[in-house]
């Protein structure tokens, strides 16, 4: 079997099982694996890489490279680059792909960059990860991180898809305001103003389905109100999109979203029902 279709067999099963718990996990990748000792033992590999790794390591992308797995070797390291963009610290990282500061010189610019996870690029988390550039391409408002460009680039050479967007300076609102010590009005005002930010969005037939505090970043103002910005529109929906795509549920038939911030219909897993 070539190494890419091998690649391809590896991450799929990796994908789905880093969304399980432990036991859960094991089930599926025995099920899933069968017979096949070399792909239990290049997924397992995967995911004890997918363990080790630090939070503040390098692009994730590169370190479960299929070749570091297949080679038996440490796992890699990150490129200084992704296409224009010099990386800089990881700001974060979630179920589809990691977040970087990062630099670009024509023009000059510093960004959130966000790149999709090799590991990770099943054809479902690819149709996310483009809803996502959708949606932020849909959507110029203050209160919306701006998308500046989408792109693809090659470490080890597999194609992974990235976007630049505006870097966002704060902290989720919860902690602002606890931080702050505000009082309940001065807390209905900031949520107020979410409420409007999220009313654009449905205007502009975008939903954002995963809306939680560490989503919601506040800034410290220089004069005058705290600023307020939502992020992560990776599981959003386009409210023209075909219900096939706008499935809320993963292969395991379990619903996507933060388990405590979703809606009633959400959890009950109905597409079309999650709506403005």
């Amino acid at each position: 079997m070539a190494d890419r279709e091998r690649y391809q067999q590896v991450s799929a099963i990796f994908s789905q099982a880093c969304e399980l718990r432990a036991e859960a996990r094991e089930q599926l990748v025995r099920e899933r694996c069968g017979h096949d000792a070399e792909l239990l033992s290049l997924v397992k590999a995967m995911l004890d890489a997918d363990e080790r790794t630090p939070p503040d390591a390098t692009v994730g992308a590169v370190r479960l490279s299929f070749e570091s797995v297949l080679a038996g070797g440490e796992t890699g390291s990150a490129p200084a680059r992704c296409g224009p963009y010099t990386l800089g610290r990881l700001l974060g990282r979630g179920g589809m792909g990691e977040v970087y500061e990062a630099t670009r010189e024509d023009p000059s610019r510093h960004v959130a960059l966000k790149i999709m996870h090799a590991a990770r690029s099943s054809p479902a988390s690819l149709r996310r990860f483009r809803r996502e550039v959708a949606s932020l391409a849909r959507l110029s408002h203050p209160g919306i991180s701006q998308l500046y460009e989408a792109g693809t680039f090659e470490p080890a050479g597999f194609s992974l898809p990235y976007f630049a967007m505006e870097l966002v300076r704060g902290e989720p609102i919860t902690s602002f305001a606890k931080r702050r010590g505000l009082t309940v009005q001065e807390r209905l005002e900031l949520i107020a103003r979410v409420c409007d930010i999220v009313q654009f969005a449905h205007q502009q037939g975008v939903i954002h389905r995963d809306l939680k505090p560490s989503n919601i970043l506040v800034s410290e103002p220089a004069a005058g109100k705290p600023e307020v910005k939502i992020l992560d529109f990776g599981i959003a929906r386009l409210l023209d999109e075909s219900d096939s795509d706008a499935t809320l549920v993963t292969e395991q038939g379990l619903a996507i979203g933060t388990p405590g911030f979703m809606a009633p219909e959400q959890v009950r897993a109905g597409p079309g029902a999650v709506d403005t």
